[in-house]
């Protein structure tokens, strides 16, 4: 009986899927009627808010959000794709490092500061554990951030890893891992992806990079790797 309670428990303490965000062309901020409904994040031109165009989960209906409604999005896509308890799990791990910051700014830190922390600790994590893939996705995200904070040179330092990971093959292997599949590297996996390609060039064009910065840079970025090391 009391296994039962513990599993009635948890279903409990799960949300469900719920309707939320404007579903017409009104900013949802000031309720201003829009010209049209947007394709993408767009500004109010009556409030100035950033308007921001997501998927409901929970009937694949376009929604519009204000910004303090990203992280319910977020977890409802996480009930939607059955990862609500690691999506809760890594939602505990960022207010441990938004709390651990706050202490040591004495104020409320960037929210930008606070998700980079959280990517250095997963980039060791998985380094430690060998699992490249991972390591090469969080690189990505690294990539991702910096791009958005308009720190083009850096984007494209960590842009450069995740290409070289990808013509390498990487792998995952960890301890849970069959010792047979421990190996990480396998070129008959190695690739290139279109879309990242298309966002080092991007990059490169509006930075005005030529061809021998660009090599500069890859260069430098892989150099640790290239000496056993990682970073």
């Amino acid at each position: 009986m009391k296994f039962l309670h513990k599993i009635a428990k948890l279903f409990q303490s799960k949300p469900s899927l719920i309707k939320f965000g404007q579903t017409s062309a009104i900013c949802p901020y000031c309720e201003t009627n829009l010209p049209k409904f947007p394709g993408r994040k767009t500004k109010c031109k009556s409030c100035a808010n950033f308007i921001y165009v997501r998927t409901r989960p929970l009937d694949s209906q376009k929604i519009l959000l204000r910004d303090n409604e990203l992280l319910l999005c977020e977890e409802q896509w996480s009930i939607k794709n059955g990862v609500w308890e690691e999506f809760k799990a890594q939602q505990n791990e960022i207010e441990e490092i938004r709390e651990q910051k706050r202490r040591a700014y004495g104020f409320e830190p960037p929210e930008g500061d606070v998700q980079w922390a959280l990517l250095n600790k997963r980039s060791i994590e998985y380094a430690t554990s060998r699992q490249w893939g991972l390591y090469r996705n969080n690189q990505f995200h690294m990539a991702e951030q910096l791009s958005s904070e308009g720190k083009y040179l850096q984007a494209l330092h960590h842009l450069s890893v995740v290409m070289m990971f990808d013509v390498n093959g990487a792998m995952n292997c960890g301890e849970n891992v069959p010792k047979e599949f421990q190996q990480d590297w396998n070129l008959d996996l190695a690739f290139l992806a279109p879309g990242i390609i298309s966002r080092y060039e991007n990059i490169a064009v509006s930075e005005k990079f030529d061809s021998n910065k660009c090599r500069q840079i890859f260069s430098e970025a892989n150099k640790p790797y290239a000496d056993g090391g990682y970073n």
